[in-house]
């Protein structure tokens, strides 16, 4: 699965979605502004898993077919 550009706009666009990842990772919100410009190796990872899409579900409103692809 890959995430979608509509996702990866929408995180990029919410800061409550970018702490809550970061959060849930562990991560400092500039690692998540790096997952997603594209800018890390694994960003596909962290943003697919099953964690991220619950959050970015909740603070964006996307649905999980709009979040993931094939």
């Amino acid at each position: 699965m890959k995430i979608t550009e509509t996702a990866l706009e929408a995180i990029s666009n919410s800061i409550e979605c970018r702490n809550q990842l970061g959060s849930a990772f562990k991560r400092h919100t500039n690692t998540i502004d790096r997952w997603v410009s594209k800018k890390s190796k694994n960003y596909n990872t962290y943003l697919t898993h099953p964690i991220s899409v619950e959050v970015i579900m909740k603070y964006t409103g996307l649905t999980e077919s709009e979040i993931l692809t094939k």
